[in-house]
């Protein structure tokens, strides 16, 4: 009859007399997205994520995903997508898919502090390779420099950096530059040393005179 809202109440009615209905369940997402009943169609989807097992992560996690979808793609409710990408975080911590499309609605939104924490986040995964992990780091420092000017900041990222490669030269680059900045001396001491150890003799003599020139 070419009626889908009689044919929603019909299936909304045996839904609700049969909960585990899977044919009830599929009509009504199909009569929600050919009728563009979003939100209908949301609280459907996450009420079949609150009714999976506490323990079928992936069920909920891939409910979760389609949520995204609709905001994103239908409502263009940023918050939104975010508040659901936090709460798939929740589930899946190591999410890396996740964590890169919450990094990229942050940087399109231009809220550099939530990026950062991402990419931190991203950057502390140990399944990660150490090149992909240094190669986070380096861009939180760049976004503490770039963004905010807070050169203090962006330390700690760099030297984490150079715990995971002590001859990563663009982050001795950096961190001579800040600690002569913010006249670290100290520090820089401390990082001219730690170079000089993977120099040559002649040019390790030449770190050493500049580190007690800083000394003295």
């Amino acid at each position: 009859m070419d009626n889908p809202e009689k044919a929603i109440d019909s299936w909304k009615s045996i839904l609700r007399s049969d909960p585990t209905n899977i044919e009830a369940s599929e009509s009504l997402r199909r009569l929600y997205e050919r009728t563009g009943k979003w939100n209908a169609l949301l609280d459907l989807i996450k009420d079949q994520v609150e009714k999976l097992p506490a323990d079928d992560t992936e069920g909920r996690v891939q409910g979760l995903l389609e949520v995204v979808e609709i905001y994103r793609d239908r409502l263009n409710l940023d918050v939104m997508v975010i508040n659901t990408y936090n709460s798939i975080l929740t589930l899946q911590p190591s999410n890396v898919d996740v964590l890169d499309a919450l990094g990229e609605k942050y940087r399109e939104l231009g809220r550099w502090n939530d990026l950062i924490a991402v990419l931190t986040r991203k950057a502390h995964l140990e399944t990660l390779g150490l090149d992909v992990r240094a190669a986070l780091l380096s861009e939180v420092a760049a976004l503490w420099i770039d963004r905010f000017g807070n050169y203090a900041q962006a330390i700690k990222p760099l030297e984490e950096l150079l715990v995971m490669d002590a001859t990563h030269v663009e982050a001795i680059a950096r961190l001579k530059e800040i600690y002569t900045r913010r006249r670290q001396w100290r520090a820089l001491i401390e990082l001219l040393g730690r170079e000089a150890l993977s120099l040559d003799v002649n040019e390790r003599r030449t770190h050493y005179a500049s580190m007690a020139a800083l000394a003295g």
